[in-house]
């Protein structure tokens, strides 16, 4: 759009005449009134992205809770946001030499991992490899504690990246902390019986 006002302020300079005077008035109004509903629609996208966010942490919140049910809104959540193409892993064991895919999503379809598995150099799941993507790796954290990698294929702004990574990443948290408990009040239990 800069472009075309620059190209019609430069004929306008060229061209003086009163009738086209009025011709170039007229097309810069129309520049300015579609740079304006440019920016009203950006806008309008940064809003229904901040929506989807605040949503999206409200449901991994409650989902946390229930592992099985976790995984599932995890992989409705990341596809909600526009991911076709997303892996979340997380540490197979202490040492962090592995990760365990525990979503896949290929084309906006889920996909059982082929990997039980992988490296945690490689980042992805071989068969996440298979067609040259550019990939957004944030590490899944809570505090200090690394639980695993989330994989986004690049088709969004990084800062939608970072918070949907921090809800995961707290959900994630919260589910293993909640299992701890249980875990902790039935060994509990059988010791007082």
């Amino acid at each position: 759009c800069e472009k075309l006002q620059r190209a019609v302020e430069t004929l306008r300079a060229t061209f003086p005449e009163p009738a086209r005077e009025a011709l170039w008035l007229s097309a810069r109004g129309m520049i300015d009134a579609a740079m304006a509903r440019a920016q009203a629609r950006q806008r309008l996208a940064f809003d229904v992205v901040f929506q989807n966010l605040l949503r999206s942490g409200e449901r991994l919140a409650t989902a946390s809770l229930d592992p099985p049910r976790l995984t599932e809104v995890i992989t409705d959540e990341v596809l909600r946001m526009g991911h076709k193409n997303a892996v979340i892993s997380l540490y197979a064991d202490d040492d962090q030499a592995e990760l365990t895919p525990l979503i896949w999503l290929h084309e906006g379809r889920a996909m059982a991992p082929e990997t039980a598995r992988f490296p945690a150099r490689d980042l992805l799941p071989p068969e996440a490899c298979g067609r040259r993507r550019t990939w957004f790796v944030l590490p899944l954290t809570v505090e200090t504690e690394q639980l695993g990698l989330a994989a986004f294929e690049l088709v969004q702004g990084p800062v939608t990246y970072e918070m949907l990574r921090g809800q995961i990443s707290t959900a994630l948290k919260t589910a293993a902390l909640h299992r701890e408990i249980v875990r902790t009040t039935q060994l509990h239990e059988r010791s007082v019986q």
